[in-house]
């Protein structure tokens, strides 16, 4: 039997936003005004699109969706480390192309983890297995290798701002980093944090990153810590920010080579899991995470400033990022989906 994700249409409803399926499955959920830097009686919200089957077309079957994004004429790409391929389909959910393979050549994937796209459409993919991004250009349908650049370091995610690239990962005793193609690494900033050894600054440096393009700043945070960090593209600090309450796991290192994970006492650690920056608002999302669980559970949402972090309640889905006014969400049960919907 075949079972779709289609579309959601959102309609306002009680002050709230609500979504509202009209396809063959239910998934509904209310999203707080606030999250929309407005009142929600004044939005205007686009109608979304999700992508993903448990057994239909293999375009539309995905193993593991790492990392989503769209491009300035609406064409979203969508990242898949397990099949090791990135496919792209329009505005309106038509496949469009796919392009690699599981391999080291040119085009060719080991562990991809992140991709963006660049106002001009140039499509940029972090193989963390390989070490290097690669640039892709698509044009008449076809993806079209436009080059690649090795990274010098272990990388953990990518995103632009502009034309301009930006890498988090610890090197040259920072962990933010900007890189081209033609020199590589040519800025690193953002220092590492005091720690008691090396690795132990090492584990506790922030390991996520997503880019505001609007903002032209990058939102960084460890998944294990509760703190966000904004920076401006120049790589100035400007903000410091910290989710309480946070159920937080005690690292150390006790030896060389060494490194102890102490679960907290109360239950299960929090994880940061994603971030949307929309509107001069950051919103954070925080899960459970435990020894034996197959997924981040009991998902929460904190709207985030200097002045500490605030539930909004009710939450919604698990968040991949957001580009813009587009905002990507992920599913693995029953099976990969990516939901996308507007905030205009």
């Amino acid at each position: 039997m075949k079972r779709f994700l289609l579309c959601f249409w959102t309609v306002l409803e009680g002050g709230n936003l609500k979504w509202v399926h009209v396809g063959l499955m239910t998934f509904c959920w209310s999203l707080c005004g606030l999250l929309m830097g407005a009142d929600a009686a004044g939005q205007r919200v686009a109608p979304a699109l999700t992508l993903g089957v448990e057994d239909g077309p293999p375009e539309l079957v995905f193993g593991r969706i790492a990392d989503a994004t769209v491009d300035a004429t609406g064409n979203v790409y969508i990242l898949d480390s397990q099949f090791f391929q990135l496919r792209a389909f329009s505005a309106k959910g038509s496949f469009v192309a796919s392009t690699g393979k599981r391999g080291e050549g040119p085009g060719e994937f080991i562990a991809p983890v992140s991709v963006a796209v660049s106002p001009s459409g140039s499509v940029f993919v972090l193989d963390q297995g390989a070490n290097r991004i690669q640039r892709w250009a698509l044009r008449k349908g076809v993806f079209q290798l436009a080059g690649s650049v090795k990274v010098p370091f272990f990388a953990r995610r990518m995103c632009v701002l502009g034309q301009r690239i930006f890498v988090i990962g610890i090197y040259q005793n920072a962990f933010l980093h900007e890189m081209t193609f033609e020199a590589g690494v040519i800025r690193s900033f953002g220092v590492l944090p005091k720690a008691a050894t090396p690795k132990l600054a090492e584990l506790s440096s922030s390991d996520l990153l997503w880019c505001d393009a609007k903002e032209n700043q990058l939102v960084t945070a460890n998944s294990l810590y509760p703190d966000v960090f904004v920076y401006s593209e120049s790589g100035t600090l400007k903000s410091h920010l910290r989710i309480r309450p946070f159920r937080q796991v005690v690292i150390t290192t006790p030896g060389p080579g060494a490194v102890t994970y102490t679960m907290p006492k109360e239950g299960p650690n929090d994880l940061i899991t994603g971030v949307l920056s929309h509107n001069k608002k950051i919103f954070v999302q925080v899960g459970y995470d435990a020894p034996g669980l197959d997924a981040v559970t009991n998902i929460r949402t904190y709207e985030v400033d200097v002045r500490g972090a605030t539930l909004i309640r009710p939450s919604f889905p698990r968040l991949l990022k957001n580009v813009g006014a587009v905002v990507m969400g992920t599913k693995t049960d029953p099976f990969p989906s990516l939901t996308l919907y507007t905030i205009k």
